[in-house]
């Protein structure tokens, strides 16, 4: 327990803090009188803090007030068309990306700022220990996990592979374009999907119901995407348990965003098969996959294959058993101050957690 004492008008307040650094006395404060305690009933635990249904609904509130502006506003992707037509298709889902993904960071930075009184680099983008060789080893496995399926069936000649199919300047022009594309892409859904809505569930629901509800969720708009099936959505939300574990095991979105990233770059543009229902354009091979579309994963991509929870049991292995992987001693800080679940009984949403 810490007492912080200052002079206020000639008199001495004092405020006592918990080991989180919550405002124990201030919190006990909201009980007093009347309407302060009707309110504080109502919008806050027993912590002093604004209750997590209320953060996520404002959360969600301002995310939709900032990007529905924005699409109206914001250049339409059409002038992509007379530019770079080979590679418009990619380009447009990293241009929408990136409008996503402004929208994301600036709700997380006003909830962080003004609502949770958090420092930013708590949601896991912080600079820390660790950081590099979370970004190393995520690409890593993101390349391994994405060629598991083409590999497979190259072996077992279900493969047809052709070498550099595109001429040299589509792919001077291509490769750069898309690294930068699907970096964004890859950084965008991390910070949507494990970013500060995710880490609202943990604090809420504890992290494996918040990362299967979450990731049900990232499954179903994934399979939305063109040319989306049943097992293309459940083999994605397959991949967003993974990568939640990711996060978790490492207490940062470094890591996770490595795997995305690389994923999402050698299974477009290195193996040239479909990324969950789309086509890049350009690619260092064109693989062509063969036999039963439940192997190969058909038209959606590796995603949807019955071999795709294979190699994610061999990632989820890796991340659980690899000693050198773990959270640094920083990001564990902030991991207990702002994002583990709080005891039984201390949020509404606790209830949910018992069902």
């Amino acid at each position: 327990m810490l007492r912080d004492s200052g002079h206020h008008g000639g008199g001495m307040a004092t405020a006592t803090f918990d080991r989180r650094g919550l405002d124990t006395a201030g919190a006990r404060s909201y009980t007093r009188g009347g309407g302060e305690m009707v309110a504080s009933a109502v919008f806050r635990n027993r912590h002093g803090r604004v209750r997590i249904v209320f953060r996520v609904v404002l959360f969600l509130a301002l995310f939709a007030a900032l990007l529905i502006p924005l699409t109206k506003v914001a250049p339409s992707d059409e002038w992509l068309r007379g530019v770079l037509p080979p590679f418009l298709e990619i380009l447009q889902l990293g241009y929408l990306a990136a409008k996503i993904l402004a929208c994301c960071l600036i709700a997380t930075w006003v909830m962080t700022r003004f609502v949770d009184r958090r420092p930013f680099r708590a949601v896991g983008m912080g600079r820390h220990a660790g950081a590099t060789r979370d970004v190393a080893l995520g690409l890593g496995l993101g390349a391994f996990l994405m060629s598991f399926v083409p590999a497979c069936l190259a072996m077992a000649g279900y493969a047809d592979i052709v070498v550099l199919p595109a001429a040299g300047s589509a792919l001077l022009l291509g490769i750069p374009l898309l690294v930068v594309s699907t970096a964004i892409i890859g950084v965008n859904e991390e910070f949507l999907f494990r970013g500060y809505f995710f880490q609202l569930l943990i604090e809420g629901l504890g992290p494996w119901w918040a990362a299967v509800s979450l990731n049900l969720v990232f499954g179903a708009l994934h399979y939305l995407n063109p040319n989306g099936t049943i097992l293309g959505g459940l083999g994605t939300a397959l991949w967003g348990l993974l990568l939640s574990y990711a996060y978790i095991k490492t207490k940062s979105l470094w890591f996770p965003m490595g795997i995305h990233w690389a994923a999402n770059f050698i299974e477009g543009a290195v193996w040239g098969v479909p990324v969950s229902g789309h086509r890049y354009g350009v690619s260092f091979l064109v693989t062509t996959l063969s036999g039963p579309e439940i192997v190969s994963g058909g038209v959606f991509g590796p995603e949807a294959s019955v071999l795709m929870p294979v190699g994610l049991a061999l990632g989820l292995l890796f991340i659980h058993r690899y000693e050198r992987l773990r959270a640094s001693e920083r990001m564990q800080q902030l991991w207990h101050r702002y994002v583990q679940p709080r005891e039984p009984g201390s949020d509404e949403l606790d209830s949910v957690r018992k069902t």
